[in-house]
């Protein structure tokens, strides 16, 4: 029966678009790099599920003062986090959040808390544990309902963590309770992935969950092929300047474009209440201003040492860019360096997992 007139006819409308060749492949690795992300990343929090801990005594009382602070010193749009640091002698001190609306000049509350604890700490002091606390204030019509919860620190806050003790204690929400795991096991470090410090055997499992992680992202001819240029150009960088540390990053972009980017100095201090831009955090920005995504990157520091002879390593991003390329570039690889085990790619997620928004399944499994 022929349709009235005016009215489309429903098989055109369901008819699907018509896509290139070139287009599908695009759809299809688009499908594929999503679905083994989403693989590393359930991989990886279900193992921190499991060995996150249940909070003792001392560690409910350093969230409920958290809590506390945030409560009397709360603004809302400006003050809405305050944090609690407590040191193995017994210090523990206290942060609140500065927005101050002009980029660099704000800062986390946990970041402040560790830098206060490095005025007020005993020599040898190393922090032990860290709480942090948000407060908000939701308005309905005629009356207001505020609540306070723990959250997880941001990248730049586990980075700082991570320099000042990397077996110091986060508490936040894991699995939709508030436990307490190693900053270890959320913030993955050079020296952590590379086997350059001692090891827990819990640890050591940890690596060998991320090094298999690594094997489901292999390095591609492309990828050695940006290496490489990366690898020529901080060589030209280094021989043709003073002797000094040179920062070198590049990166892949999803439309085939190679990105490279230098500083002339090592400007990274995660401990610093002023926010250093990293060399990488440019690149990013440099890629999103042209409307591409980030699909491998890689970072380099290098040195000369003598005349025309320079060492390098590969890095890690630091703590800001990591959280920049999470959030515009959530598909970008970093290549990572395993040690013995040689170079490896890793995920942004797996570098920066945000697992506060761990929640259990019905069948068990955890994402």
């Amino acid at each position: 029966m022929a349709n009235p007139e005016g009215v489309p006819n429903p098989g055109i409308i369901r008819e699907p678009v018509k896509l290139s060749r070139a287009e599908r492949v695009v759809g299809e690795r688009l499908k594929e790099m999503v679905a083994k992300v989403e693989r590393a990343e359930a991989a990886q929090k279900n193992f921190i599920f499991r060995i996150a801990q249940p909070l003792n005594d001392h560690e409910g009382g350093l969230l409920s003062r958290a809590k506390a602070y945030i409560t009397e010193f709360f603004e809302k749009k400006f003050n809405q986090l305050g944090a609690k640091v407590a040191g193995d002698q017994g210090t523990e001190s206290k942060g609140l959040q500065f927005d101050g609306k002009i980029g660099e000049v704000s800062c986390c509350a946990a970041r402040r808390a560790m830098f206060n604890f490095k005025n007020e700490c005993k020599p040898g002091e190393k922090i032990q544990a860290i709480s942090e606390a948000r407060r908000d204030q939701v308005d309905s019509g005629a009356f207001k309902k505020s609540y306070t919860e723990s959250v997880g620190p941001c990248a730049l806050c586990r980075d700082a963590l991570s320099s000042l003790n990397k077996d110091a204690k986060v508490i936040q929400p894991i699995g939709g309770e508030v436990k307490t795991v190693p900053v270890s096991f959320i913030y993955p470090s050079r020296k952590f992935l590379a086997g350059e410090e001692s090891m827990s055997d819990l640890e050591k499992e940890y690596r060998e969950l991320l090094l298999a992680i690594s094997k489901d992202f292999p390095i591609t001819a492309d990828d050695q092929m940006m290496i490489k240029k990366g690898e020529r150009r901080l060589e030209d960088k280094v021989n043709s300047g003073p002797d000094e540390e040179v920062m070198l990053v590049a990166a892949r972009g999803f439309s085939g474009e190679t990105y490279t980017n230098t500083t002339p100095k090592l400007i990274r201090n995660p401990q610093s209440l002023v926010i250093d831009k990293p060399v990488e955090f440019q690149l990013v920005c440099e890629s999103a201003e042209n409307q591409d995504q980030v699909l491998t990157l890689i970072v380099f520091k290098g040195k000369r040492e003598g005349s025309q002879q320079h060492t390098k390593k590969v890095m890690l991003p630091a703590g800001v860019s990591r959280e920049l390329i999470r959030q515009f570039h959530p598909l970008a690889t970093v290549i990572v360096d395993f040690g013995k085990d040689g170079l490896g790619k890793l995920p942004i997620e797996v570098l920066y997992p945000l697992v506060y928004k761990l929640r259990k399944r019905k069948n068990g499994n955890h994402f």
